[in-house]
């Protein structure tokens, strides 16, 4: 299933293209896969950018899949700390249109130390959340 989906789907990050990594990372997408949003974001996080790449970089394609909002703490919490997964993570902020993480985009987007493209994608993350439209209004019960 993993490959098929991530084949189909250009929008998820770059899975490894090393044959062992890439092993792992089918496995842990797989093994995640049937995981609810929580347990898959937590899945993200990693103490430094060598800590399980493969399996965090799947997890983040699960939760680009199942557009679940309740992670977006998690991962703006990824985002501050500067992780490798830094650029997709202003992408998912960007198509999710979080305005809760509007303000550490813009942190980012002037970040001199953050490397250009993760300031760019934060710079156009924030750019589709503050021209989203509103959303429609929610019937009260």
């Amino acid at each position: 299933m993993g490959f098929a989906l991530l084949a189909a789907c250009p929008a998820l990050g770059a899975p490894p293209d090393d044959p062992a990594s890439r092993k792992i990372y089918d496995h842990n997408y797989n093994w995640l896969a049937k995981s609810q949003a929580s347990f898959i974001a937590i899945n993200v996080r990693g103490e430094n950018d060598t800590q399980y790449p493969e399996r965090r970089q799947a997890a983040l394609d699960l939760l680009r899949e199942k557009h679940d909002l309740t992670v977006v703490p998690e991962l703006m919490d990824e985002l501050a700390r500067g992780s490798f997964l830094s650029g997709e993570i202003c992408d998912m902020l960007g198509e999710w249109k979080t305005k809760k993480a509007l303000p550490l985009l813009k942190q980012v987007a002037a970040d001199p130390k953050r490397p250009d493209d993760v300031r760019n994608k934060a710079e156009k993350a924030a750019t589709l959340i503050k021209t989203a439209a509103p959303e429609p209004r929610r019937p009260s019960f």
